[in-house]
Order: C-alpha cells, then structure tokens, then sequence
C-alpha cells in the first residue's frame, strides 16, 4: 500500500485540528472564567501594590542567561489585573525583555500553572498589603508634620 502523499497527510491531520483547536478553545475559556472573577474581586479591594510570583525556577546557564515566568497582579497599559510575565535576559547584567499578558491572553500553557501559583500570590498580596499599610500609617505622622511646618506660612500672609 502506498504512503500517502503530503497534501493528504495535511488534510487529514487539519481536520482533526479543527475539533481539536474548538476544544482547547473551549478549556481556556472555561479556565479564564473563574479566574476573571478573582481578578474582579481584586480589583474591588483597590489594593494598589503590586505583587509577582514565580512559576518557574531562575536557572540560569553558565553565562547566567535564562528564562523565567512570574504571575502577578500589577498596573499594566493603564489597568490593574492578573498578569503573566516572561522574562528572557541575563542575570548577571540585568540585561533583559519583559513580555506581559493579561491572564485572559496570556499563553495557554502558562495558564494552569499560574493557577496552581495563585495562592501563593494571594499570600504575597497579604504579606505586602500588611507592609505597606504600616509603613503608611508610620509616614503620615511625618506627613502631617510637614503640612504644619507650612500653615504658619500661610497664614502669615493672610
């Protein structure tokens, strides 16, 4: 029996892409659904920090060049949200290109993973959010000192 040829091969293999693109379509969809909602949620708390989790291991070469991915929940293009990082570059220079997406866009094999990082993001958020709330409360003392410092300026030239 004779091979087949490779536009047969082709179209074969394409029509059974076809369920199979619908499919995977249909589980990232699933997938960014539940996780909108959390994003919604934190969007609602009106945190304003943001906060990143790694999803991989740095290893860098020899050379200290590698690749890593983070999950986070950042500002980016003007809004908050959960994001995923890619970071290619060399450790030992700093030298490197960043690449974010919203959860929503991000590659389809990153998704389950930052799944399973959520917790661990949702810790550092609380970790940070304790933080910054107490170095806050510490500068408005410092703050209020300063708005004294001017007043009587002011109101001297009343």
């Amino acid at each position: 029996m004779a091979e087949p040829s490779p536009s047969d091969r082709f179209s074969s293999a394409f029509q059974k892409l076809l369920p199979a693109a619908a499919k995977l379509d249909a589980a990232s969809n699933g997938l960014s659904e539940p996780v909108a909602e959390i994003e919604a949620i934190l969007k609602r708390l009106n945190l304003g920090i943001a906060c990143w989790a790694p999803l991989t291991d740095p290893d860098p070469d020899p050379d200290g060049h590698c690749e890593v991915w983070n999950l986070g929940y950042a500002r980016h293009d003007g809004r908050w949200g959960l994001l995923i990082n890619f970071w290619r570059g060399n450790r030992t220079t700093g030298e490197g290109v960043d690449d974010y997406w919203f959860f929503a866009d991000a590659p389809r094999f990153m998704k389950s993973r930052a799944v399973d990082t959520l917790p661990i993001l949702i810790e550092g958020l609380v970790a940070l959010a304790d933080k910054t709330a107490d170095k806050l409360v510490r500068k408005t003392t410092v703050a209020q000192d300063l708005a004294d410092a001017v007043k009587p300026l002011i109101e001297r030239k009343k």
